[in-house]
């Protein structure tokens, strides 16, 4: 699935048919995919189950990147937040 957003949707190149990233002089033409979803628009009670769940991982001493992070935003440059807006504004026209 990865590969499909990431290169099927882009018109990148296939990993298949992708050169080397270690070798030669050629870029490998790989696609970039991002995707910003709200979970809580599919399951409105994800925000507790991920809590839970999170908390059940650390119990058992998987660590859980970011887990140590009590805030529910991330804090992201002022410079960031206007380039995507302008991007936004520009995917809708």
């Amino acid at each position: 699935m990865v590969e499909i957003l990431a290169a099927g949707t882009t018109g990148a190149n296939w990993s298949l048919d992708a050169p080397s990233f270690e070798e030669g002089s050629h870029s490998p033409g790989v696609g970039l995919f991002i995707i910003a979803l709200n979970p809580d628009l599919l399951a409105p009670d994800f925000s507790a189950r991920m809590a839970s769940q999170i908390e059940r991982l650390s119990s058992k001493g998987i660590y859980v990147p970011g887990g140590c992070c009590d805030k529910d935003e991330i804090d992201l440059p002022s410079s960031l937040v206007v380039t995507l807006e302008e991007y936004c504004k520009k995917s809708i026209e």
